[in-house]
C-alpha cells in the first residue's frame, strides 16, 4: 500500500490526494487506475484543472481521443492560458483528423507562448495536409529561428526542397 493510498484512507475526501495517486499510477503505466484516480478527484472538486488536464492525457493514452478532447477543453475552460493543454488537444485532434481544430488550438497555444519551437514544427506540419505551404514554411522556419535541433533544420530543408522546381 503505497503513501497516498494510507493517507485516502484517513481522507477520502482530499483532491490532491487522490490526484498524486493518479500521477503515480500513469508513472507506473497504470493507465485506467490513473484515470479513476483523477475522475475521483474530479468528483471531489468540478473544477480541478490539473485533474481534467491528466485525466485527458491518459485518455488520449488508452485510445479514448474524445473523452481525452471533453476533458482538454472543460482544463481550457479553466485555464486559458496553460499552452500544454492546448497542445495536447491540438495533437488529439490531429489524430482524429480534425486538422482545422488542431491548427486552431497550435495558433492559441503560440499566441500564449510565441517562443515554443515544438507548436511551431507541428502546426507547420498541419498546414503542409491544408496544403498551405506558404504559412507552413513560415512556421518551420520560426521553428529553426527558435531552436536549430536537427528535426526543425530537417523539415524546414524537405519544405524549402519541395517548393524547388
Amino acid at each position: 500500500m503505497s503513501v497516498y493510498e494510507k493517507a485516502i484512507k484517513y481522507n477520502p475526501n482530499d483532491k490532491k490526494l487522490h490526484y498524486g495517486l493518479g500521477e503515480l499510477y500513469g508513472l507506473m503505466e497504470e493507465y485506467m487506475l490513473a484515470i479513476d484516480e483523477f475522475s475521483k478527484a474530479i468528483v471531489i472538486d468540478g473544477e480541478y484543472f490539473e485533474a481534467y488536464k491528466s485525466r485527458g492525457y491518459y485518455f488520449a493514452e488508452i485510445g479514448n481521443k474524445y473523452g481525452a478532447i471533453k476533458d482538454f477543453s472543460k482544463a481550457i475552460k479553466l485555464n486559458k492560458n496553460d499552452t500544454e493543454v492546448y497542445n495536447n488537444r491540438a495533437y488529439t485532434y490531429s489524430e482524429i483528423g480534425d486538422i482545422d481544430s488542431a491548427i486552431s488550438d497550435y495558433s492559441i497555444a503560440i499566441s500564449i507562448n510565441p517562443d515554443d519551437a515544438e507548436l511551431y514544427y507541428s502546426r507547420s506540419k498541419l498546414l503542409v495536409k491544408k496544403k498551405r505551404e506558404e504559412e507552413a514554411l513560415q512556421d518551420a522556419f520560426r521553428a529553426m529561428e527558435l531552436d536549430f535541433a536537427p528535426k526543425y533544420r530537417t523539415w524546414y530543408k524537405k519544405l524549402l526542397d519541395s517548393k524547388r522546381p
